[in-house]
């Protein structure tokens, strides 16, 4: 008695002693960005429940979950319970839940209780992820490349999605997964050939149309999908500086790029706020000047691409800011 009770006391403990996920990724061939675990799909949590969610599209194919994105596949993973796909089982069998079709999908996984539950809500698909593809872009035709040229959401317009790079001679599209398939999810020109000058693009899936944008004098561009309209605006490095000068007229930033921090000037403007955020539209510092300038810490920044909202109270300008 006194030996199966110890032994049920040692597997509680056992059990207890795992730490629930802080974060959790969905990561297959069903998932937004593939297999690439690197990059995988992060769900949002809801605080203090042990559960995540995910509203989105899902392609055809099959996932599971990570807890990391450690490139080791080392890390821990919640799996399809053989027996109820409804449940999941801690880094059990590689089993791994089956989509057959695409649409838009709301996932919900309870790590307490570890269950999982997948309803499709809707057979159109509306995607927020978008991928540089292309002989024009440096990853060129690679989709394994194209996971280092995604699309950023634009902070102050949540249907917007800007890339900003330099492109050599050559065509490209706009790949909206699913990954390693040519004939998943793309935005197309309404033809080859077709003008800067003409922003409308279609959704095409299936291959039911293969359309490329062409880049005809290499440099810098920045290439921006509207969802709402369905359109895609090209700009080269001289109409994103017109466009620039129009917006943030009023606004100096330097030094840009960065080592220590960003100085915010206006010269008719009083700043009201200043949000600093991350490519993923995370917000990593705020600041409220309410005068004419500000001065925003960039140490403990990574290096890289981030952007500043800048509110004066009548309107809120996105600019882009590097740290080096």
């Amino acid at each position: 008695m006194f030996k199966k009770l110890c032994f049920s006391l040692i597997l509680f403990n056992a059990l207890c002693s795992f730490a629930q996920p802080t974060d959790l990724y969905m990561v297959g061939d069903a998932a937004p960005v593939g297999w690439h675990i690197e990059n995988a799909l992060i769900m949002t949590p809801v605080p203090s429940s042990g559960m995540f969610e995910y509203t989105g599209p899902l392609f055809p194919g099959e996932f599971k979950l990570a807890v990391s994105q450690n490139s080791c596949w080392c890390q821990d993973f919640y799996v399809r319970d053989t027996s109820d796909a409804t449940k999941m089982v801690l880094n059990g069998a590689d089993n791994k839940w089956t989509i057959t079709t695409l649409a838009q999908y709301h996932v919900v996984v309870n790590t307490v209780a570890l269950t999982i539950d997948i309803q499709q809500v809707s057979a159109t698909p509306i995607y927020t992820k978008f991928w540089m593809i292309g002989s024009a872009t440096t990853a060129g035709w690679s989709m394994d490349g194209a996971t280092s040229q995604p699309f950023v959401q634009n902070p102050s317009n949540p249907a917007e999605f800007v890339y900003e790079g330099s492109l050599v001679a050559g065509d490209f599209k706009v790949f909206a997964g699913a990954f390693n398939n040519f004939c998943g999810t793309f935005y197309n020109p309404m033809q080859n050939g077709q003008p800067f000058t003409d922003s409308s693009a279609q959704l095409v899936t299936n291959c039911s149309a293969d359309f490329k944008w062409t880049i005809a004098t290499p440099g810098t561009h920045r290439i921006t999908v509207n969802t709402t309209n369905s359109t895609v605006t090209i700009l080269d490095s001289a109409g994103i500086l017109s466009v620039s000068k129009n917006n943030i007229s009023n606004f100096n930033v330097y030094p840009n790029p960065a080592k220590v921090g960003w100085n915010f000037s206006s010269s008719n403007e009083i700043i009201e706020r200043i949000q600093i955020l991350d490519i993923s539209g995370k917000t990593l510092r705020s600041v409220s000047p309410k005068s004419n300038n500000a001065i925003i810490d960039a140490s403990g920044l990574s290096n890289g691409i981030y952007f500043a909202k800048v509110d004066t109270g009548k309107e809120t300008n996105t600019i882009k800011l590097i740290k080096e």
